[in-house]
């Protein structure tokens, strides 16, 4: 509301950058377009066509512009994945990652998303699956570094029980990218944009026992 007021008061030009390939992807995509700053803004950068399109049929009148998705350098794409694979002793691994989305603390999106008992048990199946099915490669479980909540949970059953198993928090997922040849994800937040852009084969989930490529 202060924002609006002093827009209107100040003429101020708003530009809106897209959080990632992420509008009209799905309908989570679309609960808080309603409150988003694209309904404030003058312009918009978009990452890629989807939203633009979808964007269009709402009958936006703002100028638009699409940027594409930038790709990693071929030449340090090497040079990281050597550096984060010996970090982690992943050497001559083959290297799943399965990107987790943030903890909802049950309602605090909408009733519509699935609780965290759900959340955190969709979780441990998908691991279960990628072990059953992907003998050969290395897991590795990237939860979203947030601290939302007090207690956490951090899935150390599944440590026990899977060896072909690396769960980090606390390392930026973009860094992992680099050392990936799958990538598991059911997020549409930023997360596709990164992964779109490392060139590695992803994988979208769309239920806990549904996998789309």
């Amino acid at each position: 509301m202060f924002y609006q007021f002093y827009k209107k008061k100040y003429s101020n030009k708003t530009i809106f950058f897209s959080h990632g390939v992420t509008i009209g992807i799905n309908q989570k995509s679309l609960d808080n377009l309603g409150e988003s700053m694209i309904n404030f803004s003058d312009e918009i950068v978009l990452f890629d066509y989807v939203s633009y399109y979808f964007l269009r049929k709402l009958k936006t009148n703002k100028k638009m512009y699409v940027s594409g998705i930038p790709k990693k350098n071929l030449f340090f794409k090497k040079f990281f994945k050597f550096l984060i694979k010996k970090k982690f002793k992943l050497r001559n691994k083959k290297v799943i990652i399965l990107v987790v989305e943030s903890e909802k603390n049950n309602s605090f999106h909408s009733s519509k998303y699935e609780n965290d008992k759900v959340f955190y048990e969709n979780i441990k199946k998908r691991v279960r699956y990628l072990n059953k099915n992907y003998p050969n490669h290395f897991i590795l479980l990237k939860l979203y570094p947030n601290q939302c909540f007090f207690d956490e949970y951090d899935f150390d059953e599944l440590k026990k029980d899977n060896k072909n198993l690396l769960i980090l928090k606390y390392f930026d997922f973009r860094w992992l990218t680099y050392i990936a040849d799958i990538i598991f994800s059911s997020t549409y937040e930023s997360t596709p944009q990164y992964i779109l852009g490392s060139g590695c084969e992803y994988i979208r989930l769309i239920k806990s026992n549904e996998y789309n490529r």
